[in-house]
């Protein structure tokens, strides 16, 4: 056991990122029984660290008196021996106080902080506390809820105050949200959160990944607007992945985009698959998935290097991304790219490939250090992957009159998304735009609308897809023409439809629903606008909910 600690430290330090750059773990389940054997592949895996939890009520069974042991803690002192960072999840349950809800009275309060305290003091190698898994979910439980946010607030303080000033190495985090939860966070933020934290957790899980910047840079304006920001960290992302390969290229986005979004610190969930969670590993068992390839190139080839930073190449489709002066991770809408000088590449697993001559969907790992040209591209604007970017708006018209009003930003307890307070079922996400239709009175419109680029042509291409019991109606009008009508029942795709709004023109497509009283009524969606048409198909949204099927979804 001493030379397999002694080799897990040596692999540690071989698999740093550069000074200040974002650390990357891993998810383990030692607290629920994972053998120790399961740490040789934390190292197979490079990770920086891992995130687990020690559970209160299996230390404190009885008020006051701590029984830390092999079987509830002890993959934490092998941990520690191996030099291995540990990120600790705590919840603020315990059988022993308040009937096993979380705590509420001042009492269970103060043994709660005294037990992360005593966490702090007894595990050198654990380096932040968060304090509580998902709680915009249903983590928290029983009287306190009806308090909320204050009853959070006055728990993290409490914690605050018993191992701040003790252990101050110890970085003291916020609970983590199930998707980027804005709404949820704000009001934490009102209610006095961010002085008392080092940093604010979220779990993204995301279908489209392009859509993550935009989301934490929503929950930073929320800190900003509280008295300033904090660090961000993502202490559990991947995705609910349909077979194993779907991974590697996925994930290296999220790693990417969370990288150059300047978060401090992330966890992928998780190192093993679960059987409820079957494609999520590095490893099934202790067979290597093709995540692992993935995960090994970023430690080994990017992260050494520093952040990422997206390059400006004047096109939001194009994703050029560099880790500090080093490789480029590039993906995109079909643009030539050519390399200047030598170049080496690799796929999303690490594999060498030839240099990319062109931007495709799935991310290429290249060690250019002479640099790149990119050519002329013809997609202009996607729904998908520029979600309510330039040119796009979003109304409403609704009520007697069928009056337009816009549509703005909505904060809420999961992802944010594009509707109108008050306005129930009326909402637009990435891939997904809801409407509903009232009892009595007229159907609502909901309309996404695209400002044509002055003197260019323009061309649309869209897919559809509603399922047959909640089929919508859509039609795309510019200049006052029909230009597409449907009933959409399952999947339809358009042609690409020349608009004909050269010189700025707008385009809308108007979703409606002939169901009455039926609620939230969903389509999935993308459009594509082109300068130039290509006779390529459609390209369709994902399905999949965010969350890997566990965030509501707005209507959908």
């Amino acid at each position: 056991m001493k030379r397999r600690v002694g080799l897990l430290f040596s692999v540690l330090l071989l698999c740093q990122p550069a000074s200040g750059a974002m650390r990357l773990g891993v998810n383990t389940h030692f607290d629920q029984g994972w053998p120790l054997v399961s740490f040789d592949d934390v190292t197979t895996a490079r990770a920086h660290g891992i995130r687990d939890t020690i559970s209160w009520g299996k230390v404190e069974r009885t008020p006051g008196v701590y029984d830390f042991t092999g079987a509830n803690s002890g993959y934490v002192d092998h941990a520690c021996a191996a030099g291995m960072p540990v990120l600790l999840t705590l919840t603020p349950r315990n059988k022993a106080y308040d009937r096993g809800e979380t705590v509420y009275s001042p009492e269970a309060r103060r043994a709660f902080a005294a037990f992360a305290e005593a966490v702090a003091a007894r595990f050198p190698c654990v380096t932040a506390l968060e304090i509580g898994n998902e709680i915009n979910g249903h983590a928290l439980k029983g009287r306190m809820t009806a308090r909320m946010p204050q009853s959070y607030i006055e728990i993290v303080r409490a914690v605050h105050d018993a191992v701040k000033p003790r252990h101050p190495r110890i970085r003291l985090l916020s609970g983590s949200s199930l998707s980027v939860a804005t709404g949820f966070f704000d009001r934490l933020f009102g209610a006095g959160l961010l002085p008392l934290v080092d940093g604010v957790v979220v779990h993204p899980y995301l279908t489209v990944p392009e859509q993550l910047p935009a989301q934490l840079a929503r929950l930073r304006l929320a800190m900003a607007r509280h008295g300033g920001t904090k660090p961000l960290w993502a202490s559990e992302f991947g995705y609910y992945y349909p077979t194993p390969e779907a991974a590697p290229p996925h994930a290296l986005k999220l790693v990417t985009l969370l990288s150059a979004a300047g978060v401090e610190e992330a966890h992928w969930y998780a190192l093993r698959d679960e059987p409820y969670y079957p494609n999520m590993g590095l490893f099934k068992g202790r067979t290597p998935k093709p995540a692992l390839d993935m995960f090994r190139a970023v430690q080994m080839r990017l992260l050494p290097a520093g952040d990422a930073s997206r390059i400006d190449v004047g096109d939001p489709l194009s994703f050029v991304y560099r880790f500090g002066s080093g490789p480029y991770v590039v993906w995109g809408a079909g643009r030539a790219i050519r390399w200047t000088g030598a170049a080496q590449a690799w796929d999303a697993q690490g594999q060498a490939i030839s240099p990319p001559t062109q931007l495709g969907d799935d991310p290429v790992i290249v060690d250019a250090p002479g640099g790149f040209t990119l050519g002329t591209g013809h997609i202009i604007a996607d729904t998908l992957t520029d979600f309510a970017g330039a040119g796009w708006s979003y109304h409403v018209k609704r009520g007697k009159a069928m009056t337009e009003k816009p549509l703005s930003w909505v904060d809420w307890n999961w992802t944010s998304y594009i509707g109108g307070r008050g306005i129930q079922h009326i909402r637009v996400t990435g891939a997904v735009v809801t409407t509903s239709r009232p009892a009595k009175g007229n159907a609502p419109e909901l309309i996404e609308r695209y400002q044509a680029p002055a003197n260019q042509p323009v061309f649309l291409s869209a897919c559809f897809d509603a399922k047959p019991a909640r089929q919508q109606s859509v039609r795309i009008v510019a200049q006052g023409k029909v230009l597409f009508s449907g009933q959409i029942n399952g999947q339809t795709s358009t042609p690409q439809i020349p608009l004909g709004v050269a010189g700025g023109g707008t385009v809308d497509i108007i979703y409606t629903t002939a169901q009455v009283g039926g609620g939230a009524q969903p389509i999935r969606r993308r459009i594509r606008i082109l300068s130039a048409a290509d006779n390529a198909p459609a390209q369709c949204a994902p399905s999949g909910l965010d969350g890997g099927g566990g965030v509501p979804q707005p209507g959908a």
